[in-house]
């Protein structure tokens, strides 16, 4: 099975309306991206998660867990991947105890040296554009060998292949492909062509690379 990392790209999802989450999984899909990081940011977004995860082929994360109790309900019921906007070791354990692919995010060197201590080896970098964008993120993990990130906050397809030219960034996660207006009004087709220029863009900078190397 391939590595949801390996799309370079982690739609992020906030949803108000679960009957709306079929469509937009199955928009991702027919895009060419088969992976969603549904955020626990409104009171339908469990329900939400278990719309997402009877679609064939979706990897489905949960983000903005910030509590234990949060992180056990991800492990319970099945998420392919974990994120948190902060780092909590009590947090990070669960889901190393489980075995399940968990970025929390980092937005310093300490953060970041806490992170990987615990043996986590991609981190989350949040909230990316806030703190400096591409020429902070490339600063401050410069001394971490091992180390990589996925950039998320404020980033758009203007600025996606800045960040993706980074040997240090795993995926880029970003909301512009999936905006919670389009979400809620059920503008599937919308969020396709989205989506479909983003993994175009994914597609153009890794052959660059390719041809590079």
């Amino acid at each position: 099975m391939t590595n949801y990392l390996d799309f370079g790209l982690i739609p992020v999802l906030v949803i108000d309306k679960p009957s709306c989450a079929k469509g937009v999984g199955e928009a991702l899909l027919a895009a060419g991206l088969p992976v969603v990081e549904i955020t626990l940011r409104t009171e339908s977004s469990w329900e939400s998660y278990q719309h997402l995860r009877k679609i064939p082929g979706l990897c489905v994360g949960v983000g903005s867990i910030t509590s234990v109790a949060e992180m056990k309900k991800t492990i319970e019921l099945g998420a392919d991947f974990a994120v948190s906007p902060g780092l909590l070791p009590e947090i990070a354990e669960f889901a190393i105890n489980a075995k399940l692919p968990y970025h929390p995010g980092v937005a310093t060197p300490s953060e970041i040296t806490r992170g990987l201590s615990l043996g986590l080896k991609v981190l989350k970098f949040f909230p990316a554009e806030s703190l400096g964008g591409i020429k902070t993120l490339n600063s401050m993990s410069a001394p971490f060998k091992d180390l990589r990130l996925i950039p998320t906050g404020g980033i758009d397809l203007k600025l996606l292949p800045d960040y993706l030219q980074s040997k240090k960034v795993a995926a880029v996660g970003g909301s512009w492909m999936v905006p919670q207006g389009l979400v809620d009004q059920g503008e599937y087709e919308k969020i396709n062509q989205l989506t479909l220029q983003a993994v175009a863009t994914v597609r153009q900078i890794k052959e660059a690379q390719d041809a590079k190397n």
